[in-house]
C-alpha cells in the first residue's frame, strides 16, 4: 500500500489509488505519562488536562495508548489535519488510513530523510522532526514507509469523508440533493392541494347540515348528544323495568310519571304482601325518597341514575 508522509506544510502530490498517511509530529501533540489510572478509557478522560497548558486554543480530539507502565497520549486538531490533506491535493476517497509518526517510528535506529533539510528521528523514544544537519546518515522516508508494516492504530477523524469533498463528489451530492428537493416540493404541493380539497368539502358538509364551524364547537355538540342519548337509554331501561313489575286487577300501577332523574308512582295494592314485593323490586332499580299510603293506594317517589 503506497504511504505518504503528511506535515503541516504539505505540498501537492500525485496519488494513484489508495494511500496511507503518516502524520508528522507537527500535526499532533504527544506526551508519555504515568497516570494514576489503569485503563485507556480512564486515561483518555485525563488527556484534556494533560495537554491544556501546551496546546494552542482550539478544538482537539484525543487518542490514548497503553505503553509499558504508562500511557502514550495524543492531541490533534482535526481541521488542521484536513487542511493539510487538502493542500496536498489528496482526495478523501483515496485515503485509506492515517497513522501517527510516533507509533510507526518510535523504534527508529536510523533517522529518516524527509527532504534535503529535514529528518525524522526518534529521540529517547519520542519521534520528532529535526534539521538534516543533526544526522550524518539517514534512510529515505519513502522507502522506509513502503517496506515496513504499520504498527499503530489508525487516527480517527470525525466526519472525515463528509468534510473532504472533491468537486466530483460535491457535484453528485448536489444533484442528489436537488432531486430530493424536487420530490419534496412535489409531495408538499400535492399534500397542500389535497388538504385544501378536504377543507372545502368539510365546509360544504358543515353548511349543508348547519354544523358548527370550529372543532371545539363540534366536539361540544357531540358530547351533548352523547349525554342525551345516554339519558334516553337509561330512561327507556327504567320504564321497561317498571312495567315488568308484577301486577293484576287488584294489585297494579294506576299512574306513572317518569322524568330524567326522578319518578312518581300511584299503585293500588289490596294485598300487603304484593305491595312489599313491588317496593322491594322498585328499590332494586331506584332509590325511594317518599312513601305514602291512602287506603289501598300507595304513592311512591324515587330517583334513579
Amino acid at each position: 500500500m503506497p504511504t505518504l508522509f503528511l506535515d503541516r506544510e504539505a505540498q501537492p502530490v500525485s496519488v494513484q489509488g489508495k494511500v496511507d498517511l503518516i502524520l508528522s509530529p507537527s500535526l499532533y501533540w504527544f506526551r508519555t505519562e504515568a497516570l494514576p489510572v489503569k485503563t485507556v478509557f480512564q486515561a483518555k478522560k485525563l488527556a484534556p488536562s494533560v495537554f491544556d497548558a501546551i496546546t494552542p486554543e482550539g478544538v482537539y480530539s484525543y487518542h490514548v495508548l497503553k505503553h509499558d507502565e504508562g500511557f502514550w497520549l495524543f492531541a490533534y486538531n482535526e481541521e488542521q489535519i484536513i487542511n493539510a490533506i487538502t493542500r496536498a491535493g489528496i482526495r478523501p476517497s483515496d485515503v485509506r488510513h492515517i497513522y501517527f509518526a510516533q507509533t510507526e517510528c518510535a523504534a527508529l535506529e536510523t533517522p529518516l530523510r524527509l527532504s534535503g533539510t529535514r529528518i525524522l528521528s526518534s529521540v529517547d523514544g519520542v519521534v520528532t522532526e529535526l534539521p538534516a544537519r543533526y544526522a550524518a546518515t539517514a534512510e529515505e522516508a519513502g522507502s522506509f514507509f513502503e517496506t515496513h508494516a504499520r504498527k499503530g492504530p489508525t487516527v480517527g477523524i470525525t466526519l472525515y469523508h463528509s468534510t473532504l469533498l472533491d468537486k466530483k463528489q460535491f457535484k453528485r451530492l448536489s444533484i442528489v440533493a436537488g432531486v430530493f428537493a424536487l420530490l419534496y416540493g412535489i409531495e408538499y404541493f400535492t399534500a397542500r392541494t389535497q388538504l385544501a380539497t378536504l377543507l372545502e368539502e368539510q365546509e360544504k358538509i358543515a353548511d349543508t347540515y348547519r354544523l358548527p364551524q370550529t372543532s371545539f364547537e363540534r366536539d361540544g355538540l357531540i358530547n351533548a348528544l352523547n349525554k342525551k342519548q345516554k339519558r334516553q337509554t337509561q330512561l327507556r331501561a327504567t320504564a321497561k323495568a317498571l312495567f315488568a313489575l308484577p301486577a293484576d286487577e287488584e294489585n297494579h300501577v294506576e299512574r306513572l310519571s317518569l322524568g330524567t332523574r326522578e319518578l312518581s308512582i300511584a299503585a293500588v295494592f289490596k294485598d300487603p304482601a304484593k305491595a312489599d314485593a313491588f317496593k322491594k323490586q322498585l328499590k332494586a332499580i331506584a332509590t325511594v325518597t317518599s312513601e305514602k299510603r291512602k287506603g289501598d293506594t300507595l304513592y311512591l317517589e324515587a330517583t334513579y341514575e
